[in-house]
């Protein structure tokens, strides 16, 4: 058995760290914040031609050694279900090369992809007609969200949590949301809303009736023929749409989740045009150049202000059962417990929402992970939100019950 190394050279596109703290008392908070430092840290001039940063943390638990594996990409290369197998798929091949195996992903030799405009394109998933749907979608004037200026630290920082719902729960919410009708995407969705608007009411701050939406909507099934997950590669359109005023919150939860479960089915359709309203905006492609020319994000960041005016600091994202049931996890010594997905929120002016969650299904609980702008958002008041979401969800189990 023999690992085919490439024969370009990658010193310079893969970074490797090593963080021993199995000598130390640490906590799950404690690795939750390692991680978050080791994802922000920006990367250098004389790094330009890094594509991953890769970092293991070790540590004791209960006498028992782990390991935490960070695994940052460019998002021109990745997108969370890329990441997400990948992260798999590393963990296969060290298992195999311990155990003096050789699996599948040592044999799998992937050719380079077009970029996303070029594979809609040329496999009929974006036409002409598109154009029509998308100019109109974007001459209506949209709600807006912005989290309230009490919140805001005007201190640089990626604020990062992560944490699971067990068995019980998911199976629990699957069940009443397959009862009801909708999706979990509309079903946590309108759980992160719910809670936001209990932040914002604890603190004496209005709520728009209003809600303008963002989410990711994968691309890489919707394609004729479909990209495999071994592919990896940014195949993921932002959708952006807004609600009608919602109903009594707290009081017709079920209402407003099939209120945006029919938005969500409606926006995330291919053949409406819909779907591409933000990955085929000609502006796009202007930031790109003018990005280039400064070669400074914050230049290039206030530039795209000028031409995007809409807010929405609340961001979800659902990568759904995909890498579970599609991505086998091989025995050996080492086995994926928590698998998490993560985007880096560090830009001032911000260009993406102020927070991001993304969840996962995993072995059979939902994993849950929030990172946000620590520029727009205080640590408190982000521990709070995740308390809220936590509370909204039993609330909604409960009250079946």
């Amino acid at each position: 058995m023999s690992l085919n190394v490439p024969l370009e050279k990658t010193h310079d596109k893969i970074k490797l760290d090593w963080l021993d703290l199995s000598e130390f008392n640490v906590t799950r908070e404690t690795i939750i914040n390692e991680s978050a430092k080791f994802h922000s840290a920006p990367i250098s001039t004389e790094e330009k031609s890094l594509l991953w940063k890769f970092q293991v943390i070790e540590y004791k638990c209960d006498e028992k050694l782990n390991f935490v594996m960070n695994l940052v990409t460019n998002m021109v290369i990745s997108d969370g279900l890329s990441i997400s197998c990948l992260s798999i798929e590393i963990i296969n091949i060290v298992n195999s090369l311990i155990d003096g195996k050789e699996c599948e992903e040592m044999q799998i030799h992937l050719k380079p992809l077009p970029d996303l405009h070029t594979l809609c394109e040329e496999r009929n998933l974006f036409n002409e007609s598109h154009l029509k749907t998308i100019k109109k979608l974007n001459e209506v004037k949209k709600p807006k969200l912005a989290l309230p200026e009490k919140f805001k630290t005007n201190k640089r920082g990626f604020l990062l949590d992560l944490f699971k719902l067990d068995k019980n729960m998911t199976e629990k919410i699957m069940k009443i949301s397959k009862s009801k009708g909708i999706r979990l995407t509309s079903y946590f969705q309108t759980i992160t809303i719910y809670a936001l608007r209990k932040l914002f009411l604890e603190n004496n701050e209005p709520f728009p009736d209003q809600i303008p939406i963002e989410m990711p909507a994968n691309l890489r099934f919707r394609l004729n023929p479909k990209i495999d997950l071994n592919a990896c590669r940014f195949l993921t359109a932002i959708v952006r749409f807004s609600t009608e005023k919602l109903g009594k919150y707290n009081d017709d939860f079920w209402a407003d989740a099939k209120h945006i479960h029919e938005l969500i089915i409606q926006y995330t359709s291919a053949e409406t045009g819909y779907l591409f309203s933000v990955t085929h905006l000609k502006y796009l492609d202007i930031f790109n150049q003018f990005f280039r020319f400064t070669k400074t994000s914050e230049t290039a960041c206030k530039f795209m202000d000028l031409f995007d005016d809409e807010v929405c600091d609340l961001g979800f994202s659902n990568l759904g059962s995909f890498v579970n049931d599609s991505k086998k996890e091989l025995d050996g010594k080492l086995s994926i417990e928590e698998i998490y997905c993560s985007d880096l929120l560090l830009s001032v002016p911000k260009i993406t929402s102020a927070i991001i969650m993304h969840i996962m299904y995993w072995k059979g609980e939902t994993m849950f992970q929030i990172g946000a702008n620590n520029y727009y958002i205080d640590l408190p008041s982000l521990k709070r939100y995740k308390d809220l979401i936590l509370e909204t969800i039993e609330e909604t189990i409960n009250r079946i019950n």
